[in-house]
């Protein structure tokens, strides 16, 4: 009976400093998920759908849209390769615009209207992609059978604003930094934040697999309510090659 008694005490200690191990934050797993994208030689693929809808004077108006954006390793071609593409329709007319970066040139498409530009890429951009793993300090986590769940809620523009600085800050930009408050200052006293959600599903390896980002606000313009809803859905992974745009026709 001792012998029993002491192996249920034994159990129960190790449940219990199991359960006292502790929680990795958002900001240790998003670092955990750029070390494990900087040492990962695969172009990094995000696909994107969703919809974003208007409604005013008992009318709305929904936009569907759906994109892609690529990544290539800096370690395989020695410069930034990007790829993006984002679409939608309006009463039935398609629009499109994209942009990409292929030979230290930039290319821009936006619905039929094509410019080309060199790009010289600098020290800074060659280094190690930034870390932004502070803008996820407001995030909390759950622990799923995938991996993890990493999860955000905004109440008002000023809790957006907070998660919006922590970004930018990253990247040193004083201009979009100052360019934010003033754009944003007494925001919440024009416009009302409905709904401000966004999340991101990490697998055990540490590899961002999907992402969904839910917005809606609304405010009276000259005594006509307007709401503004926007749904996302990311699907990330890393098994698609890199999109190789046709330039054999391109012309401005």
């Amino acid at each position: 009976m001792k012998k029993r008694t002491r192996f249920g005490l034994i159990g129960l200690a190790c449940l219990l400093l199991g359960g006292c191990a502790k929680q990795e934050s958002a900001q240790e797993i998003m670092t955990q998920v750029e070390a494990r994208s900087a040492q990962n030689e695969t172009v990094q693929t995000i696909e994107l759908d969703g919809k974003m809808s208007m409604a005013a004077q008992g009318m709305t108006l929904d936009f569907p849209l759906s994109g892609v954006i690529q990544a290539q390793p800096l370690s395989t071609v020695g410069e930034p390769a990007i790829y993006f593409e984002m679409g939608t329709t309006f009463l039935g007319q398609a629009m499109t615009f994209s942009f990409f970066v292929q030979d230290q040139t930039f290319y821009s498409d936006m619905m039929g209207e094509r410019s080309i530009e060199p790009f010289v890429s600098s020290d800074s951009e060659n280094d190690e992609t930034q870390s932004i793993a502070s803008m996820f300090q407001k995030f909390s986590v759950e622990k799923t059978s995938e991996g993890y769940r990493l999860s955000y809620q905004a109440n008002s523009f000023s809790e957006l604003q907070v998660m919006l600085e922590s970004l930018i800050e990253e990247t040193g930009n004083e201009e979009a930094l100052n360019n934010l408050r003033e754009q944003w200052q007494g925001m919440d006293d024009s416009v009302t934040l409905e709904a401000c959600t966004l999340s991101y599903d990490i697998s055990k390896e540490y590899q961002m697999t999907r992402g969904e980002l839910n917005l809606a606000i609304s405010t009276i313009e000259e005594e006509i309510p307007t709401r503004i809803s926007f749904t996302l859905t990311l699907l990330i992974s890393t098994d698609k090659p890199m999109t190789r745009p046709d330039l054999s026709g391109w012309q401005l």
